[in-house]
């Protein structure tokens, strides 16, 4: 049974793992890998239901300025008018900002989606933690209550590319481990060198079955 990976690997004498052994780390680590993503994923949901909910409540906040500027202009009073105006206008552009960050989740969340079912996850997790870097202070600015879920994800994918790096490493032997792989090697290229030496046609695979079957 094989130590942590990195104990077998944190050594510069590290010990030979079996082929094996090194498929059940890569498979441990890609199963780590996906509890990660999708950890990720649940916190960018609970984030976009969070901004879907400001959203919503920002937008009854711009109807409500604009209604008191309507009934104030009609009562012949501008100034509370402009003034429920600019309130409008600011609230707006604050909705706007909401909607564009909880656009950006969205986006995050379908990549992080389509990386659990492909398993390219260097490729897609990278630039999203690039992506998460820069949105994470907006995001947090506009709502407080999200900064704990920002720094959560960008913990996680840095995590994520982290290990990813680490299991992106050839599992199968390419070196001859045993002597007796090495017989069989010396065999195949002695094999190969006289027909190509002689010329000789390959045997066709079904009689080769045939005989195994028989003996």
């Amino acid at each position: 049974m094989p130590k942590s990976f990195s104990d077998i690997w944190g050594r510069r004498s590290s010990p030979r793992l079996s082929l094996k052994d090194s498929l059940k780390i890569t498979i441990r680590g890609k199963l780590g890998l996906r509890k990660k993503v999708l950890e990720v994923i649940v916190a960018l949901k609970k984030c976009t239901r969070l901004l879907n909910s400001k959203i919503a409540s920002f937008r009854s906040m711009t109807a409500r300025a604009l209604n008191e500027a309507k009934r104030a202009y009609l009562e012949g009073d501008e100034e509370r008018a402009k003034m429920f105006l600019n309130e409008a206008a600011l609230v707006k552009r604050t909705e706007k900002l909401m909607c564009f960050l909880k656009m950006c989740l969205e986006i995050m969340v379908n990549r992080l989606e389509m990386t659990v079912a492909v398993g390219d996850v260097l490729s897609n997790v990278k630039p999203m933690l690039k992506l998460v870097k820069v949105m994470g202070p907006l995001v947090s600015a506009a709502l407080p209550e999200l900064q704990d879920h920002m720094i959560f994800v960008q913990d996680m994918l840095e995590q994520v590319c982290s290990e990813a790096e680490i299991n992106i490493t050839p599992t199968v032997p390419v070196e001859l481990e045993s002597k007796e792989a090495m017989d069989l090697y010396e065999a195949l290229k002695l094999s190969v060198e006289k027909e190509a030496e002689l010329g000789l046609p390959e045997l066709p695979m079904r009689s080769a079955s045939r005989k195994v079957r028989t003996s």
